[in-house]
């Protein structure tokens, strides 16, 4: 690790005079240390010292930089020493887990995204790096620690996924192609198990049960800022105030797999990650969020709901003691 006048080996520059040199030496340090096997005590010492009020371990003294400064040596900088932490809060726990938490917390503010023109290829090195600190176990089970974060690693994952399903292939601003990239990066990362939002007849246990054998219930909730709406099939869309019922279920692969040909996904429903309360805990959860070609383009939309499909929504609201009535006229 480079020094500087026998000082911390991390050092954060003006923005009006930064070191390039000693940036790209101290995200070399960094990239070396994610790419070894095992955790490098001295250094994630020196990484909690070094991290900023604002929980990044930005480089240069300010955000207030070009975009492409911002991403490589304030963003990027965070992204590998949170993924240090990650690594190290999923494995030894050398560090306080605050740091992580502080870290992750700035991660989102960019979305992962690259600069410029390079912006997909900077989601995908992004969340490689992630990737080596661990974040396939870490979205399975650290789902109390950062929901903000799991919710922006999901959404991104469930997107891409979508678009592959839909137009069969993913390119970037010149046209150039990310498909097998991610293909590969979504196999990498998706865990076994994932927690999924159910708002509609999915809250009915009988009928989870014949679509999804391995689901288990979690608990009932309710969805904040979202309400219930009917376009012949059941929907939630953002409502100020809105509070809707819904059951939050643990579900594997397969089930996922299974609810995504009953619902439709990507063309009917789209995935949407959301961070729910669930026994007094926030965690991000997976809800299907009707598309606007179906609520359009499919002629049932202008239906009222079929009786016997709102029986069973009715069901699920009784098993789980909501006593709310649908808005249903």
């Amino acid at each position: 690790m480079k020094k500087y006048n026998n000082g911390p080996g991390f050092r954060r520059f003006p923005a009006n005079a930064p070191d390039i040199e000693g940036c790209h030496c101290s995200l070399e340090v960094l990239r070396s240390a994610l790419a070894g096997d095992c955790s490098n005590k001295e250094l994630l010492y020196e990484l909690g010292r070094f991290q900023d009020i604002d929980g990044s371990f930005k480089l240069i003294d300010s955000w207030r930089i070009p975009g492409d400064a911002r991403v490589d040596f304030c963003y990027m900088p965070t992204y590998l020493g949170a993924a240090l932490l990650m690594r190290d809060f999923l494995h030894e726990k050398i560090m306080p887990a605050d740091i992580l938490k502080r870290a992750l917390a700035v991660c989102p503010g960019r979305g992962l995204e690259g600069h410029g023109y390079d912006s997909e290829r900077g989601v995908l090195a992004a969340l490689d790096v992630f990737r080596q600190g661990g974040l396939r176990r870490f979205l399975e089970t650290e789902r109390l620690t950062c929901p903000g974060f799991h919710t922006l690693v999901w959404n991104i994952l469930d997107s891409r996924a979508g678009e592959i399903m839909k137009k069969g292939e993913i390119r970037g601003a010149w046209g150039e192609s990310y498909t097998a990239k991610w293909r590969k990066v979504i196999s990498a990362l998706k865990p076994e198990k994932r927690l999924y939002l159910a708002y509609g007849s999915n809250m009915y246990a009988d009928q989870m049960k014949r679509r999804c054998p391995n689901a288990v219930s979690l608990g009932r909730t309710y969805i904040r800022d979202w309400a219930l709406r009917f376009h012949y099939y059941a929907n939630i869309e953002p409502c100020a105030g809105g509070k809707t019922p819904a059951v939050i279920w643990e579900i594997s692969a397969d089930d996922e797999k299974t609810l995504d040909r009953y619902e439709g996904f990507p063309e009917h429903y789209k995935k949407v990650n959301l961070v729910a309360d669930l026994d007094g805990a926030p965690v991000s959860v997976m809800a299907y969020v009707m598309t606007d070609w179906k609520k359009k383009g499919d002629s049932r939309a202008m239906s009222a709901p079929g009786e016997e499909y709102l029986g069973i929504i009715r069901q699920g609201y009784h098993e789980n003691g909501f006593a709310e009535r649908l808005p249903v006229k």
